[in-house]
């Protein structure tokens, strides 16, 4: 991100949750429950950002960590701030967590249908 952008990536907090979960829904046809990302604050192996300007979250990401294997898990940016570079942020953001927690292994999973995405992981070597 530049320093002129209005968005900035922090680590969600249990706070961030009600956010998260509204844009989960928003985003995916078939949404975690709001109580996986409570689970999720307190899980010591889950890395969750959340990518926000001064009022609201406009994206986020996610990512378990074991030992030196990581699996991200979701990337979701609402759908009115899609194709300006904020997924490519956030997953920049979890590979560097990954790389700060000596990382050798990233793993991914992403559906048939969701060709932008593919895209956006084929660019970064998945």
């Amino acid at each position: 991100m530049s320093e002129s952008s209005p968005f900035h990536i922090t680590p969600m907090s249990r706070a961030d949750v009600p956010r998260v979960h509204a844009l989960e829904t928003r985003c995916f046809s078939a949404p975690w429950d709001i109580a996986s990302y409570y689970g999720e604050v307190e899980n010591p192996a889950a890395v969750y950002l959340v990518l926000r300007d001064a009022e609201e979250i406009w994206g986020f990401g996610g990512m378990w960590v074991v030992e030196h294997e990581a699996h991200i898990v979701t990337i979701a940016v609402h759908p009115d701030y899609r194709r300006r570079g904020l997924g490519r942020q956030l997953l920049t953001a979890l590979l560097r967590e990954a790389r700060q927690r000596q990382v050798d292994i990233i793993t991914l999973e992403v559906r048939v249908s969701n060709v932008a995405a593919q895209g956006l992981y084929t660019a970064f070597g998945f």
